[in-house]
């Protein structure tokens, strides 16, 4: 494991891209690196003669800097050791001498050095004040008072209060900009502690809407790009200071099609629009993100497409089915099987156990209710990614999807919910069991995934509702599927996260409640509001369902809040923006 206190740098490195992706990509990152390409790059003679232009040059200043302080130096000297003439030195030299004279008998220092001391450190104490030492404007404060003091002492009555007061203002005078603060500190600030990146990108980024819209397919494959790169940057950028092992992909290809395996053995399979697809759909197996993969491509990356649109016919399915998948997951099948061994004794007689079912169901609809619906309704244009993968997942955090209420199949094969909980509770070999049941041979239960700020949640996909149900209403404590991730779109427009269902009312606020997302750090982004509808720009959302519209939005928090206990409020939301979609819509209007 890495040392925690050792912040890593900024990872760029690409991995190997096909030609006709490299140029974009070098296009892209040296946009920002030009002064110093340019640089680094010179030839060796233009470097050796900018280092002796440097070294001149310095010289030349230097002498020059030592020609004026000699030359101040003499003239301040000059009039120091001068024993006529008028003016605040005189008053003050002539009554300080005479005070020096009758007090320094018996010290080391002649009359003559104690003088000369007194006026360097006074010196010294201006220079210090005005570069805005504390110090020094005490010490210059001192020598002041000092001065006034010498004088009145020093000169005979009655002329001691009129020189004295000669020289205090003289000495006010010139302290005006040693004790002038914004004036000095304004050429010297100091520097500002790191800070965490800011909730909304200081540029719009690049709009993918228009690009399509003109059909600029070379410029469309440059910003797609680059947004990629973007949020890629971002992301390190907010977890420089998190640790954590990074994840090692080999990845094959065939057209859009890849498959990925990790070093420790996990394998993944889906669709791309291109290389830097393939690694942001990888980051975002983890939830919530926090490592960055490292990929080996084996044979060239898919390239960046002139026009952003997957082609499902390049598809590529797992390797392993989900039999071998759980058979190769002893751990997790002894502990359901202690669990499905718990609930049959505490069910008791299985003449009953329609009714424990029952009660369960009751139980869920009350407190944990499924939502409607959480998806984006997004256009094939704006799909990056896809990938699928065998897993572990907690049912509770199964909120959504192909029923309206847990159990409700009345319609649809109401009897399968029990025969699938009474085979797992009365089964002798789990793994059997769990094979026949939730494996079903190639159609395996599928999920859908969406992260949030302190884990996943899913939403169930089109094969293994019913299974997915009994599962829950078991409470088992794990649950293998085919779960699929896709990565937060690039751009999203309130046609993409309106909700859809029939007779649903059209907000028109949404990119209001965007703005309010952005502004309390909910979302990473940029709002563009030219040339057309409202489209966001997003780099990172703490749960990509709080871009939909408010209804949906607050029904997806209250869910998530109910399995992530606290988990909202440590991202800033409060308690009371979460009641219903008035206050969450009052709460963001208020940012």
């Amino acid at each position: 494991m890495r040392n925690p206190s050792k912040k890593p740098a900024l990872d760029l490195n690409l991995g190997d891209q096909p030609a006709s992706v490299l140029s974009w990509q070098q296009s892209a990152i040296r946009r920002g690196q030009v002064l110093f390409a340019r640089a680094i790059g010179a030839p060796p003679w233009v470097q050796a003669g900018g280092v002796v232009a440097v070294i001149v040059l310095g010289s030349l200043v230097a002498a020059a800097l030592s020609i004026i302080a000699h030359a101040l130096w003499t003239e301040t000297r000059n009039v120091l050791e001068t024993t006529g003439g008028s003016g605040p030195v005189s008053l003050l030299r002539r009554p300080a001498h005479a005070w020096i004279n009758a007090h320094a008998v018996g010290l080391d220092l002649t009359a003559q050095q104690f003088w000369r001391s007194w006026i360097i450190s006074g010196i010294v104490f201006f220079v210090l004040a005005i570069a805005g030492s504390i110090g020094g404007r005490i010490g210059w404060a001192l020598f002041g008072l000092s001065a006034v003091a010498l004088t009145y002492a020093g000169t005979p009555p009655p002329s001691s209060l009129t020189a004295a007061a000669t020289v205090a203002g003289a000495w006010a005078l010139v302290t005006v900009p040693a004790y002038t603060r914004s004036r000095t500190r304004l050429s010297h600030p100091e520097p500002e502690p790191p800070q965490p990146p800011p909730a909304t990108a200081c540029e719009p980024g690049v709009d993918l809407w228009t690009l399509r819209k003109n059909g600029d397919g070379p410029a469309l494959a440059a910003g797609l790009y680059e947004s990629l790169l973007r949020r890629r940057i971002g992301r390190q950028q907010r977890w420089l200071h998190r640790d954590g092992n990074r994840h090692e992909w080999t990845v094959t290809t065939r057209g859009q099609g890849f498959r990925a395996q990790d070093h420790d053995g996990r394998e993944v399979a889906g669709l791309a629009v291109s290389g830097e697809a393939i690694v942001e759909v990888l980051t975002c197996l983890d939830a919530p993100a926090s490592g960055f993969p490292i990929v080996r491509w084996e044979g060239p990356a898919p390239g960046v497409p002139l026009q952003q649109k997957l082609n499902w016919v390049d598809g590529r399915s797992l390797a392993g089915s989900l039999d071998d998948f759980i058979a190769s997951s002893p751990d997790q099948v002894q502990q359901l099987h202690e669990w499905f061994q718990e609930t049959r004794a505490a069910w008791g007689d299985p003449t009953g156990w329609h009714f424990n079912i029952l009660g369960n169901v009751d139980v869920l609809n009350i407190a944990f209710p499924l939502i409607d619906d959480v998806s984006y309704a997004l256009t094939g244009e704006e799909n990056l990614a896809t990938l699928s993968t065998h897993a572990w997942i907690d049912p509770t955090t199964v909120v959504a999807g192909n029923a309206r209420t847990w159990n409700d199949f009345s319609n649809h094969r109401p009897e399968v919910v029990e025969w699938i909980i009474r085979r797992l509770l009365t089964a002798s070999d789990t793994t059997k069991a769990l094979c026949k049941v939730l494996a079903n041979g190639s159609n395996a239960p599928q999920l859908i995934r969406y992260d949030g700020p302190a884990g996943p949640l899913h939403v169930m996909g089109g094969d293994g509702t019913h299974r997915t149900h009994a599962m829950r209403i078991l409470n088992a404590p794990l649950m293998a599927a085919e779960v699929t991730i896709k990565p937060l779109p690039l751009q999203v427009t309130q046609d993409d996260v309106q909700a859809p269902r029939a007779g649903a009312a059209h907000e028109n606020d949404l990119p209001r409640l965007w703005e309010g997302l952005l502004r309390r750090g909910l979302i990473h982004g940029h709002l563009i509001s030219t040339s057309g509808e409202p489209r966001l720009n997003v780099d990172h959302a703490a749960g990509g369902w709080m871009l939909l519209d408010p209804t949906r939005a607050v029904a997806v928090n209250q869910a998530y809040e109910k399995i992530y206990p606290g988990s909202l409020a440590a991202v800033g939301i409060p308690s009371t923006a979460l009641h219903n979609s008035r206050t969450w819509r009052n709460w963001l209007h208020a940012a």
